[in-house]
């Protein structure tokens, strides 16, 4: 009897062992489910910032009254930034100028997505709306929440607004998948808390 009630857990932490290998493996196209809508809302140009060593960052324009403030939006994980018009609402209403980050590998853009590119990405964004010359602000909703706090940490901008923010996007996916995501090797942690004690805006 207890011979076969090892067997039996040994058995159920091998099985919970191989899904925690599947997830680690999968959890990529969890955290990036990106869809392929093409962006074609009015009153947008689409221009692309240089890169070193890389395609050019793709990013799309509202252009706002002379010294309106800049508005640099990161969108959700929907990875579409047509998904996302009614965000653009306010800001237009309000005369903002808006800068939108299209995500690589989104709306049929080359590209792999990854924590450590979209990072470096919203921070080519930032710099590209600071050269501007304009009071900047960090505009980020669920996913984007992370590289708006990862900009408003290493950037001299005049705000961050975040909207559905998270403070470890492994804590979710934790929660979802009900293994320790934070620390498992591989996974992309987006310690978003992490950043938001360094912003002083």
């Amino acid at each position: 009897m207890l011979r076969a009630m090892l067997w039996i857990i040994a058995a159920l932490v091998g099985l919970y062992m191989l899904y925690g290998a599947a997830a680690v493996a999968l959890h990529r196209g969890f955290i990036y489910p990106f869809a392929q809508t093409p962006f074609d809302v009015a009153g947008f140009r689409e221009t692309t910032v240089p890169v070193n060593g890389a395609d050019p960052l793709p990013v799309h324009i509202s252009q706002g009254p002379p010294g309106a403030p800049v508005i640099v939006y990161f969108m959700g994980n929907a990875g579409a930034l047509r998904l996302f018009e009614t965000a653009f609402t306010s800001h237009i209403a309000s005369d903002r100028h808006i800068i939108a980050l299209e995500y690589r590998g989104g709306a049929g853009r080359p590209g792999m997505q990854s924590e450590a590119v979209l990072k470096s990405d919203a921070l080519i964004a930032a710099d590209y709306a600071l050269e501007i010359g304009r009071p900047t602000v960090a505009h980020g909703y669920s996913l984007g929440t992370g590289l708006a706090t990862h900009v408003a940490a290493a950037r001299p901008l005049a705000g961050v607004v975040l909207v559905a923010p998270y403070d470890r996007l492994c804590n979710l996916l934790s929660a979802r998948s009900y293994l320790p995501a934070c620390i498992l090797p591989f996974v992309q942690k987006w310690r978003s808390i992490d950043a938001a004690r360094t912003v002083d805006v």
